[in-house]
This record gives structure tokens, sequence and C-alpha cells, in this order.
């Protein structure tokens, strides 16, 4: 999931079709499914300004709070009392990997690197759907509805406090 602050925010070029925004807010839809059939759904409300902040607000079926900011990933959760912070590695240019996706028809764009395959669909110029394996070859693929661009979001959003009692893991 961490591609999409990059994929979301960059002036994404795919053929002729440009899409430019500011900010992204929107509800999303996570189905992670295992090489079984066995599915796992997860969902929430997810919120991007520029390309430096991201918050992926976790609902269902478990309750947790990613921030993106820079380079630094924070992920609370607060049912277990912990707060795991990451830095950003060795990620993928999904920007110009978007940048350079090829159009399959009007509304499917494909792309691919180091031997991963995206596959983005693209409704009134906004990504609706991003499909892919992850590391462990399960089939990813995250909806996203109720879509609003370039609305102004407060950078309080993007801000939390860590609570005393919580573990930190570094």
């Amino acid at each position: 999931m961490r591609f999409l602050l990059f994929i979301l925010f960059t002036m994404i070029s795919l053929g002729a079709l440009e899409i430019n925004f500011t900010s992204f807010q929107g509800d999303f839809k996570q189905t992670i499914t295992d090489e079984k059939g066995k599915s796992l759904i997860y969902s929430g409300k997810v919120k991007l300004k520029d390309n430096q902040r991201a918050l992926w607000a976790y609902k269902k079926p478990i309750v947790k709070e990613v921030y993106f900011i820079e380079e630094t990933v924070s992920i609370v959760e607060s049912d277990l009392e912990q707060v795991i912070i990451k830095t950003l590695r060795d990620e993928l240019d999904l920007a110009h990997i978007v940048k350079n996706a090829n159009k399959i028809d009007n509304t499917h764009y494909e792309a691919e690197s180091y031997s991963k395959k995206y596959l983005l669909t693209v409704k009134d110029k906004k990504i609706v759907k991003i499909e892919y394996k992850d590391e462990f070859e399960n089939s990813s693929m995250i909806e996203f509805s109720h879509i609003i661009l370039n609305e102004k979001i407060d950078d309080k959003v993007f801000s939390f406090i860590i609570p005393e009692e919580f573990d930190v893991i570094r």
C-alpha cells in the first residue's frame, strides 16, 4: 500500500490521460486473496496531501491508522497499544511506473517494475482501482469510492501523539 502515496500524488500521465490533484480523499476497500482463494477484506478512509503525507484509517476488520510522513511510516494499533515506526526503503518508483503505463483500453492501464505487475483502473480521470501481487504472492486489490480531489485537508490530520503506555517498535 505504500506505493499509493506516490501514485496518487504525482502528475500521472497514462497514455493521453492526465490526472492532476493536490489532495485525494475517499473510502477504500482492500481485498487480499491468497493462492487458496481465501480472502481478507479491509476497509476504511484515506487522505493524502501533496506527495509527503497520507493517512490510511482502517475501520474493518481491525482499527488502525497508518501515517506516511515524508520517508517515515507509523502504524498506530491502539488495541495492541503499540506504534510501529519504519523508514521507507527500497521503494519502487511507482510514479515512474504509472507514468509509463501501457494503455490496455479506455479504462485500464498496465505497468511492470522489478517483475511486479500493476493493473490500474481509471474512471472520470480518477484512479478507482489498483491490482497487484504482494511480496507473498497474494493478490491485492484496492478499490476507491467517494473520491474527493483538491479539497483542503488540515495538516493536523497527519499528526498524532504516541501515548506514554504504548510500545514503540522500530
